[in-house]
């Protein structure tokens, strides 16, 4: 399987949206990842677009994850 690339900031978002959530990482498949920089007159940092395969009832997990 192949890794997606990521910066220690988007890792760390990723795994504390799904400790938060409670939700296992090997229980969902990470499809898609992007992060872009990102400016503004007061903040530099980066905005981040992730792509998730959630199993069964996804509609919960989603909700979970959204909360």
């Amino acid at each position: 399987m192949m890794k997606l690339a990521m910066s220690q900031a988007a890792a760390g978002l990723l795994r504390t949206l799904l400790q938060r959530a409670g939700i296992a990482r090997e229980s969902v498949l990470l499809t898609d990842y992007r992060s872009t920089e990102w400016h503004s007159l007061t903040f530099a940092g980066e905005r981040h677009e992730i792509g998730l395969r959630i199993p069964a009832p996804a509609d919960a997990v989603a909700a979970r994850l959204l909360d």
